[in-house]
């Protein structure tokens, strides 16, 4: 679903719509970036982590600039 699809749904009909929908996982892959066109509802899943191992996950947004990328985290 994107989000002009999603636009004036009342929260409950929007949920059920979302559930309705088929599911893609993308695999992580460490030291690498995933980039999306930002119309797509997403989430990021609980990854394993061994003891004494900390982890965060960072949102970000990002604009094409002509030569280079402008990020904001």
């Amino acid at each position: 679903m994107c989000r002009a699809e999603a636009q004036g749904l009342a929260d409950a009909e929007f949920l059920a719509k979302l559930a309705e929908r088929a599911c893609a996982d993308v695999s992580y892959t460490p030291g690498h970036l995933w980039l999306h066109d930002g119309n797509a509802y997403h989430k990021a899943l609980g990854l394993p982590r061994h003891e004494k191992e900390v982890r965060f996950t960072l949102q970000g947004h990002g604009v094409w600039d002509g030569d280079h990328w402008q990020l904001f985290w």
